[in-house]
């Protein structure tokens, strides 16, 4: 557990602007580790973050949220997508991984008497020794956590050799939408992202769906993120209209998109093909490499899987989340009261879905 020479750690120890800074030098850093993503999205929980370097110079960072249980002393050190050790202009380093898991292990795990949880953003086909220093370290598998699968797209190579490459089908399509005189139009700002709301509500009706996050916080979030950080809100329809609306991130080298949808007038444009479309060519100019379609599940979402098929990208999968539980009381404590917690969360939701199909207010929630 103790930590590699030459490594120095400080934990707590920046503002809010220092950190947004910090977070544009990793190629690996994602939304979630925004420091307004914890405040916002997830205000229940305390957030600690951490700073490992390597003789001076910054080498990797991780965003903890902390689930406390009142009164007992004990909880939950989580670590979502991360932490981050690939720094942008740097040949990753195995030995920045481990040091940081270690940095993680002493602080919230030895020191503080967490559970310590982390779910590395990793593809497993790239990085297998990432998996190898998880068990060096005493990390195991947590088995309820499902492994995250999806299409990564390489948007780095030449725009005409992504087109060429789409499969047959979905380069008509978007060749259809092309010439039907769509306007797509983009930017930050909170008013784009109330003109996509209508959109993804209308999804919400035709498929008999819920929202699984919480649309007012996510609102409240594109409103306070510093400009760099903000989602991209994508809206495609008739000129002023939006019949498709894609919200994507795009702050480390691989994007992905948050919310993504189309409204029943939209369909037999093809509007959605052409909004993904213009997104890759924004993303590209970006300087974003990879484009992480959003998760696929061919068996219980076969359509969702065939559209996103189409753009014939890598099927690659996640490591999942794995745990150092070495403290037995908040290991016990959390076995408990996690599946108490996705009860509250799934009754919360399905009245929330009840209650939006009924009044057309915003469903979702994240406790």
């Amino acid at each position: 557990m103790s930590i590699p020479s030459g490594f120095t750690v400080e934990v707590d120890r920046f503002g809010r602007d220092e950190w947004g800074e910090l977070l544009r030098l990793f190629a690996d850093a994602t939304l979630i580790h925004a420091w307004d993503f914890a405040e916002t999205i997830c205000p229940a929980q305390q957030a600690s973050r951490l700073v490992l370097r390597h003789q001076g110079k910054v080498a990797a960072l991780a965003q903890v949220r902390i689930k406390a249980i009142p009164g007992v002393g004990c909880g939950m050190a989580h670590v979502a997508w991360g932490p981050l050790w690939c720094r942008r202009g740097v040949p990753p380093d195995p030995a920045v991984l481990d040091a940081v898991l270690a940095a993680l292990q002493h602080e919230y795990a030895a020191d503080r008497g967490l559970l310590l949880r982390v779910a590395p953003n990793i593809v497993v086909s790239e990085w297998p020794r990432a998996m190898e220093i998880l068990k060096r370290r005493g990390f195991g598998k947590v088995a309820r956590v499902r492994e995250y699968r999806t299409l990564m797209l390489d948007i780095a190579a030449p725009l005409q050799n992504i087109r060429r490459n789409l499969e047959k089908k979905w380069r008509q399509h978007l060749s259809s939408a092309e010439m039907r005189g769509l306007e797509v139009r983009h930017g930050t700002s909170p008013g784009y992202y109330r003109e996509f709301l209508p959109v993804y509500r209308d999804m919400l009706r035709r498929k008999g769906l819920r929202a699984d996050l919480d649309l007012e916080r996510w609102g409240k979030l594109q409103e306070v993120l510093p400009e760099g950080e903000k989602p991209e809100v994508f809206l495609v329809g008739p000129e002023g209209g939006a019949v498709s609306g894609l919200i994507v991130s795009a702050l480390g080298e691989t994007s992905f998109p948050i919310l993504a949808a189309t409204a029943e007038a939209g369909r037999p444009l093809y509007a959605s093909y052409l909004m993904h479309w213009r997104t890759i060519e924004w993303l590209r100019e970006r300087g974003c490499r990879a484009y992480d379609l959003g998760g696929i599940d061919p068996e219980h979402n076969p359509a969702v899987y065939q559209f996103k098929k189409g753009f014939r990208a890598r099927d690659v999968s996640f490591p999942g989340t794995f745990e150092d539980s070495r403290n037995l009381l908040s290991k016990g404590v959390m076995t408990v009261a996690e599946p108490m917690y996705d009860l509250v969360k799934c009754v919360t939701r399905t009245i929330r879905g009840r209650l939006f199909a009924a009044t057309d207010s915003p469903p979702g929630g994240e406790g």
